[in-house]
């Protein structure tokens, strides 16, 4: 009987260690490769998200003859290293809600809030001028807390603060339209806040005032 057909016949101990080693080093390529698929996958899911909602309220807006009020959400995440729940202003833009003004003047609710996809933040810096222009004057957008604005959102409660902007019933936003168009920037939380400039893997949505319209980029 030959050797290779032999049932006593394997593999030698260094044909196992060879074998080991090439699985150790696909393993370890294949970790960063999945990790950035990942990362990728939940940007695209929270930049549909965002599409979706802002779109919606737009056409609320128009349809129901009515200004829908988007806030947008920065709270702080006790299970990330450096956010305290009870100081917002340690924490990120990660969650956004509509909500219908009424002829009272009161905010009714269009839907639930809706946070971003695990790890993905909107940047509160130049990339996202919604944010960073926000209470710079009394004109919108307006910057406000929780605790002004009376409402509680799941374990959050009042402790958050918010940027709102509105879309009017002729389709436009109210934002002014002096500074162009305005900006709101996705991007992994591990890239940081208040960027200078867009990570590698980032997804922007741009608005014109004037129009409402909505343009999407992402490299």
């Amino acid at each position: 009987m030959k050797a290779g057909t032999d049932p006593r016949y394997g593999f030698t101990l260094l044909e196992l260690m060879i074998v080991a080693g090439i699985m150790v080093l696909l393993s370890a390529l294949a970790v960063p490769t999945a990790g950035k698929l990942m990362g990728a996958s939940r940007l695209s899911q929270a930049a549909q998200l965002l599409v979706n909602e802002l779109s919606l309220a737009r056409q609320q807006a128009i349809t129901r003859n009515c200004e829908v009020e988007i806030r947008l959400y920065q709270f702080a995440d006790p299970d990330v290293p450096g956010e305290t729940q009870f100081r917002p202003t340690m924490g990120k833009y990660r969650a956004l809600q509509s909500f219908n003004i009424l002829e009272s003047g009161s905010a009714a609710a269009l839907g639930k809030i809706h946070r971003l996809a695990t790890s993905v933040v909107m940047d509160s810096g130049a990339l996202s001028s919604i944010i960073a222009l926000s209470g710079a004057s009394p004109a919108v957008p307006t910057y406000t807390t929780g605790d002004a604005l009376g409402l509680s959102i799941p374990k959050v409660g009042t402790q958050y603060n918010a940027v709102c902007f509105r879309f009017l019933p002729d389709g436009s936003a109210r934002l002014k339209p002096q500074t162009g168009r305005w900006f709101l920037t996705l991007h992994g939380s591990d890239a940081g806040d208040g960027l200078a400039s867009p990570p590698p893997n980032f997804f922007t949505l741009q608005i014109n005032a004037l129009n409402g319209h909505i343009q999407t980029f992402r490299p």
